[in-house]
């Protein structure tokens, strides 16, 4: 007879359930066979030791031979009857009821008694909770007591919504170094300082007797530089909080003598901003791999940044409503944007030309109508002047002084309508353009103008540069090409315009009072301070600055993020805040924005919330979409696709406010 040999028999999960039940039931029944009482708030419960010492603060009790082991009582001088009885629940069964009124409680057992994973799955639920104005101070207050990796993200939201949760009443329960941290915060520029002060009066206000001492710092913390004159002394001088310190009103009346002197504007309504428009990034998904690679400079980007001139910092506008390799942009100044993509100058003469509303955030298209008379079309540059939007234009047309009529190529000035087709003003010379180096310019909102080199037909070329200026005006062309010099820059000094390069030690002027080129035998831009043969730089003059915005680096090909300003008076560079993002051969101009409108930060917490996307207009044309119903080119928002841009891509990599926890 054959006999099996030995072997593990019965239900091992089962028995350990059974037996975990058991001694529970024991725990609630208040059974003669617990061997310890805990006593919370005048409150018996009994329960067993040898499941206390399953966490390590009963362990170390049992362990230390007080007289708590031996007379089997244990007061407690931490946490409520119930949410010390829900951990022990926890540590019989290992789950327990959690939820938002009580998770506060059960992390106060919790880390008293150093249950790890009863404080685990508090944090757990709390990911389930749905963050909101009503209830991120109390989150961020219990991570931060506890020490939950939720913090950060709970932080970040009450940072991206601090204008709303301000006026809520537990954010007054904030610690004096928490406020300070808020008013302290430079990616807070988007509240205001007047809600700053009127919280901190809030805050105070709340505990006077205990907090008043705090008022003086932390009214020293505020900017009152970026207060209008009027809140300035309407409201903030004549409050009693600072008006019973010396300092606070010492503050207030040396903002008042600057005022006084002219030395800050009275509340100005628009800032002076550099916009800088799409071209070559690491793009949309590639930031953290194809960086390595050569290519990734070949990317194109929808970023419009702008660098605010007096502040010297970074701010994102509503982003392209597609990504532009080499665009081209100017400015109206009635508050337009005028944006074209030079990639799509190829398509059968159908050109789209996108606009942007500064003041209603709204971008919409219209198509530029070339004269029937011009075909095999390519666009050099679009130029607002004199409340009027211009194009330098190339294409094949018939030749005015040949008969029979030969098809050559010219290079023509059209004024571009929204409505209609546009109107040549004048032909600036023959050749294409894309067979010559052209530059062109708006000076002084009235003229236009164009400095070609290796101009003319393919059989033969130029040997001089012509520089030809339209009047807009009085619709006059002129040719002022005697004297004139081609190099890399053609931007405007004061009120003249110069042709020159970084380093070179000879320059010409093209002066708008002689009506001649003059030579300049100095040194008009030095080298650059760094990586001074970089490539590809995007560039912009106001007329007494020089900006030279990244590029890439000539010999790694590496983008670069760096920014620099030259003076042409003091002949000095001076560093600027890096870019927000490395680019090459971006769009640039100059452009007076509503100061509403630059007040967030390039790391604005808010934004992320509410992106610079979200809150623009997208009402758009597809270039590519020649009236096919059928073509899929939605630029509408959409909140499940909520990119602000490729500047915010490296922060949706590792964070997704919107996405569940699960």
């Amino acid at each position: 007879m054959d006999i099996p040999f030995p072997r593990q028999m019965g239900s091992k999960n089962n028995h350990a359930l059974i037996l975990q039940q058991h001694l529970h039931d024991q725990m609630m029944s208040q059974s003669e066979f617990c061997d310890v009482t805990l006593v919370v708030e005048n409150v018996e419960i009994k329960a067993h030791w040898c499941v206390l010492v399953s966490c390590p603060y009963f362990q170390s009790l049992y362990d230390s031979g007080l007289a708590e082991r031996f007379s089997g009582t244990v007061k407690l001088h931490i946490g409520k009857p119930s949410s010390v009885r829900s951990a022990l629940e926890f540590l019989y069964l290992g789950n327990v009821e959690i939820s938002y009124e009580n998770v506060q409680d059960l992390l106060e057992v919790a880390d008293y008694f150093q249950i790890t994973e009863l404080k685990r799955a508090c944090q757990d639920y709390l990911y389930s909770v749905n963050i909101n104005t009503d209830n991120c101070v109390r989150i961020c207050l219990m991570c931060s007591l506890y020490d939950l990796d939720l913090y950060t993200r709970a932080f970040d939201f009450l940072r991206g919504n601090l204008p709303e949760v301000m006026q809520k009443e537990d954010i007054l329960s904030l610690t004096h170094d928490s406020v300070m941290s808020l008013l302290s915060d430079p990616s807070l520029c988007y509240v205001s300082q007047e809600d700053f002060f009127h919280f901190i009066v809030r805050w105070v206000q709340s505990e006077q007797e205990v907090r008043l001492v705090y008022f003086e710092e932390l009214f020293s913390a505020l900017n009152l530089l970026n207060i209008p004159k009027k809140f300035l002394e309407e409201v903030i001088e004549k409050h009693k909080f600072v008006n019973s310190s010396r300092n606070c009103k010492d503050m207030v009346l040396n903002v008042k003598s600057k005022y006084s002197a002219g030395l800050i504007a009275e509340d100005p309504a628009t800032r002076d901003v550099i916009i800088m428009a799409g071209g070559c990034g690491h793009g949309l998904y590639f930031n953290n791999l194809f960086h390595l690679f050569p290519f990734s400079e070949s990317i194109s980007v929808s970023t419009v940044y702008g660098f605010i001139v007096n502040e010297g910092r970074w701010i994102e506008l509503a982003p392209l409503p597609e990504q532009m390799r080499k665009p081209v942009i100017t400015y109206d100044p009635r508050g337009y944007l005028y944006v074209h993509n030079t990639s799509h100058s190829h398509y059968d003469s159908i050109f789209i030309i996108f606009k942007y509303s500064i003041e209603v955030k709204t971008w919409t298209s219209f198509r530029l109508q070339v004269p029937d008379s011009i075909s095999n079309v390519s666009i050099q540059n679009i130029i607002s002047c004199n409340s009027d939007l211009f194009a330098i234009i190339s294409g094949s047309m018939p030749s005015p002084t040949k008969a029979p009529p030969v098809e050559e190529y010219y290079t023509v000035l059209i004024e571009v309508k929204e409505d209609a087709e546009s109107v040549i003003k004048c032909n600036l010379f023959p050749g294409d353009i894309s067979h010559a180096q052209v530059t062109s310019v708006g000076m002084n909102n009235r003229h236009v103008c164009v400095l070609a080199w290796k101009h003319g037909g393919k059989s033969k070329k130029s040997h001089g540069p012509k520089f030809i200026m339209y009047d807009t005006v009085c619709g006059k062309r002129t040719d002022h090409s005697k004297g004139a010099f081609w190099d890399t820059f053609l931007i405007p000094v004061g009120n003249e315009l110069l042709a020159c390069r970084m380093g070179k030690h000879s320059a010409k002027k093209y002066s708008f009072a002689e009506k001649r080129w003059k030579l300049v035998k100095t040194q008009m831009i030095t080298h650059l301070p760094e990586d001074p043969n970089r490539l590809d730089i995007s560039y912009h003059s106001d007329g007494a600055n020089f900006y030279v915005f990244g590029g890439r680096d000539a010999s790694t090909k590496k983008l670069l993020d760096s920014a620099f300003r030259f003076n042409y008076e003091t002949k000095k560079w001076s560093k600027l805040e890096n870019m927000p993002q490395a680019l090459m051969q971006s769009a640039t101009c100059h452009v007076k924005m509503p100061t509403d409108h630059v007040r967030c930060h390039i790391s604005c917490p808010h934004c992320v919330y509410h992106t610079r996307k979200s809150q623009a207009v997208y009402n758009v044309e597809c270039p590519y979409d020649e009236g096919d119903d059928d073509t899929d080119c939605d630029y509408s928002y959409d909140d499940d696709d909520d990119y602000a841009s490729d500047h915010w891509e490296d922060y949706f990599d590792y964070y997704d406010p919107y996405q569940d926890w699960y």
